[in-house]
């Protein structure tokens, strides 16, 4: 998880927007090296899955919303704030560009499961059968029928 936070004055005006996966370390470098910490009253959170979700967040936040302190993705500084979401896009792509498994893959996987059954572990090896065939259906492509919203036997 990463979590989105807003740093607030006692006037309820924003003063700061970042993210992080350890809120109280952060707050901890903020209060140790920031000059403005001391006009920080709260603190609000909100929790994304992934860091790009919560850079996409922060990054909207920070250009609309305009928090006073921070420099990076504010319309005047956009573009370097571009460059740093940019090359954090590329790294996902990359990441979720791993290739799909094929279906010797899925033949090979499968006789593995059948050594394991074969040495006593039945109800695990079904277990993984099934777990596998749910992988096996969810990587082939729709067909024109499924597409339509008919469902696979």
């Amino acid at each position: 998880m990463t979590t989105l936070y807003r740093l607030w004055n006692d006037r309820h005006a924003l003063l700061y927007v970042g993210i992080t996966n350890d809120v109280n370390a952060r707050m901890e470098e903020h209060r140790a090296d920031k000059p403005w910490w001391v006009e920080v009253d709260q603190v609000s959170t909100e929790e994304f899955s992934g860091r790009r979700y919560a850079l996409e967040a922060e990054t909207r936040a920070i250009y609309w919303e305009q928090p006073r302190y921070n420099v990076l993705g504010s319309p005047r500084y956009s573009a370097d704030w571009e460059a740093r979401y940019h090359a954090l896009e590329d790294e996902e792509a990359k990441r979720c560009a791993q290739p799909d498994l094929t279906e010797l893959d899925f033949v090979g996987i499968s006789k593995a499961i059948t050594k394991l059954a074969d040495a006593g572990l039945g109800d695990e090896a079904r277990l993984l059968f099934d777990a596998l065939d749910t992988l096996f259906q969810r990587s082939r492509p729709l067909s024109a029928l499924e597409a339509a919203g008919v469902k696979r036997p």
